[in-house]
């Protein structure tokens, strides 16, 4: 495409093709017959996020608004169209990996470009840990409502959390809410719970939460005691990031005492 900031430029094109002269915004190119050739001489952003709006491909014989496009055999929404360029929209169900791009326009010509689906999240990996040192404790009665506030590290989603079950029954009601300490509406995650290994790290699988966080958002993890339990914790302020709330209010030692934690993130490209 041919443009200048006054939107024209006014030139003799020397094409044998084209015999044109005048004011051009673009250009497309034909055959002797008049029909529109077609090609495809890139495709962005270097890698296809299916359900992405950022589908973006140049090249020649298009067709304008006519032009159909299809990514791994499946059709994608044309959101705008020249005869030169064509946004759309990556369609949903595209399996990661290598795929194809076929742009076909009004006169039924064919040009295809290779291009990659992302793996839109990385097998999950820790992000945020504080471990159990010194034998902490951290023991409750029913009544007793923790908070741990946690600070995420790494854009994704939040896949999961261990935390160390130290001693007693070991049944919790256990939930996920976003925003700094001490939090009080309607959790994200919630969930009753039952330990099952006893002075070891216990796994609790978030998944199906659907809970995606930005690096440097904070959340809670919070539990209440349906029954006398303890976790386990750390004492010397292993986690300065996010503070340990006790009904309500910081807990009487914090700065120094935390949850023992990890927390598992499937990282993602940043929106």
């Amino acid at each position: 495409m041919t443009k200048s900031v006054f939107g024209c430029v006014y030139a003799v094109v020397a094409l044998s093709l084209l015999g044109l002269m005048g004011c051009y915004s673009e250009v497309e190119v034909s055959d002797s017959s008049g029909e529109k050739l077609i090609a495809i001489d890139l495709v962005e952003p270097p890698c296809a996020e299916p359900g992405s709006e950022a589908g973006y491909i140049e090249g020649n014989g298009f067709g304008a608004e006519n032009v159909t496009i299809t990514v791994d055999g499946i059709p994608a929404e044309v959101l705008a169209a020249t005869g030169m360029d064509a946004s759309f929209v990556v369609p949903d169900g595209i399996p990661p990996g290598p795929i194809e791009v076929v742009v076909m326009n009004p006169g039924g010509r064919i040009a295809t470009i290779n291009w990659v689906a992302c793996d839109l999240c990385a097998p999950p990996a820790p992000d945020q840990v504080n471990p159990f040192i010194n034998n902490t404790s951290l023991g409750a009665q029913p009544t007793d409502v923790w908070q741990q506030e946690v600070t995420v590290g790494t854009n994704g989603q939040l896949v999961g959390v261990d935390i160390w079950w130290h001693g007693g029954n070991g049944t919790l009601d256990f939930s996920i809410n976003r925003g700094a300490a001490w939090q009080t509406d309607t959790p994200e995650f919630q969930a009753t719970i039952t330990l099952t290994r006893l002075g070891d790290w216990n796994f609790i699988d978030l998944s199906s939460a659907g809970l995606s966080f930005l690096p440097g958002e904070q959340f809670v993890i919070q539990w209440q005691n349906l029954s006398p339990t303890s976790l386990g914790g750390s004492n010397t302020d292993q986690y300065p990031t996010g503070d340990l709330y006790f009904n309500a209010g910081l807990h009487t030692v914090e700065r120094l005492v935390d949850l023992a934690f990890r927390t598992y993130m499937a990282p993602c490209p940043t929106p």
